[in-house]
């Protein structure tokens, strides 16, 4: 079975120095999308013994897994209310992102059937043209919100378009945007400020304000394209050998018969395929690591199944990994590179039916 072996000790270590770059800041940490493939719930469950200040998911179904599952912290809802959702609406942890003004009326009417005000986080889009309301709605907006008796207003925050470009111009005009959003909320002390996620962290440190959004860097990948020494890769993905068979010089391999091969040659069946969660890219493109030793993936990936040229050091039902552990090359900003994509699409395409393994060690 093929599985991805989780090192909880790394993502311990991963937290300790992100919270030495975000020094007196709070961090909120990412656990969308299954928490980046690592499991949300048991990832949640470990980082609420360490120094966060609570979660962000991006849907309903993300929030009431991790209440369900009685994790206490404070849970960011990034997402646009739906309003057909009750169900997350009794839980006092749970904090809504008023994305535009029709969530205001939608948040006020269960303010009233709950007899509560109902604790929210209001976005605004300072740039990049995805979820949030605009300046000039927020401009002439906030004075009526802020004295909304069924909101409590926790904190504004937005998101930087490019965050990692440290030279692009738009994350200046961004930052501001944001800045004229704080002017603006002058007199309201005990409302919080938050825009930077983990790429801003390394690029914009002057502009971290009350909390920072950590995703990426808590699994150990470097979201700037290089390798951070200071970050340890949560996962390493592992799956076995299935079959070990010889070829002959001139044979071809797999779907469409896209490799030839040269010579006289030893392959190895590896249980892993696009169903899995790996690449079609790594087709006759892509290398597997046993041992210290490289090794290229022939032909093309299959739904199940990935052939790979082995040496005489490679038996059956080994393990090769397709990613992560001590070797470099087989770090996913290498893989990314080579790719042409980003860790998050590696990590968050990983197949349920991939076993998560997780250890301290």
């Amino acid at each position: 079975m093929s599985k991805a072996v989780i090192n909880l000790k790394n993502i311990e270590h991963n937290i300790s120095y992100l919270n030495s770059v975000i020094n007196k800041s709070q961090m909120f940490a990412v656990i969308k999308a299954n928490a980046y493939g690592h499991g949300s719930v048991k990832i949640a469950k470990l980082l609420s013994n360490h120094n966060i200040f609570g979660f962000c998911v991006a849907t309903e179904d993300e929030v009431l897994e991790l209440v369900q599952n009685k994790i206490s912290k404070p849970i960011l809802h990034l997402g646009k209310i739906d309003p057909s959702n009750s169900k997350i609406f009794k839980f006092n942890n749970v904090r809504y992102t008023l994305n535009d003004l029709t969530d205001i009326s939608i948040l006020e009417s269960y303010s009233k059937k709950l007899s509560k005000k109902i604790k929210c986080h209001i976005k605004v889009d300072t740039g990049m043209n995805r979820m949030g309301l605009k300046f000039h709605d927020f401009k002439e907006n906030i004075n009526l919100i802020m004295k909304n008796q069924h909101l409590d207003v926790e904190a504004v925050y937005s998101h930087l378009a490019c965050s990692s470009e440290s030279e692009s111009k738009q994350n200046i005009e961004q930052i501001e945007k944001f800045k004229l959003c704080i002017d603006l909320m002058s007199g309201h002390n005990e409302v919080k400020y938050h825009l930077l996620s983990t790429s801003g962290i390394f690029n914009f440190n002057d502009n971290i304000y009350d909390f920072a959004r950590l995703g990426l860097s808590i699994y150990g990948a470097s979201s700037l394209g290089e390798i951070n020494e200071n970050l340890r890769p949560a996962m390493e993905l592992k799956a076995p050998i299935k079959l070990i068979k010889n070829i002959e010089k001139g044979e071809t391999i797999g779907y469409g018969a896209t490799y030839t091969a040269k010579k006289d040659m030893k392959i190895g069946i590896i249980q892993f395929g696009y169903a899995d969660g790996l690449p079609l890219s790594f087709s006759n493109n892509g290398y597997v690591e046993f041992e210290n030793k490289i090794f290229p993936i022939l032909g093309r990936i299959s739904m199940d199944l990935t052939c790979i040229e082995v040496d005489e050091t490679v038996k059956l039902f080994d393990e090769v990994t397709l990613w992560g552990g001590d070797n470099r090359e087989m770090r996913l900003e290498t893989l990314s590179r080579t790719h042409n994509t980003m860790p998050y699409v590696f990590f968050t395409n990983l197949s349920k039916r991939v076993k998560r393994v997780y250890i301290n060690e």
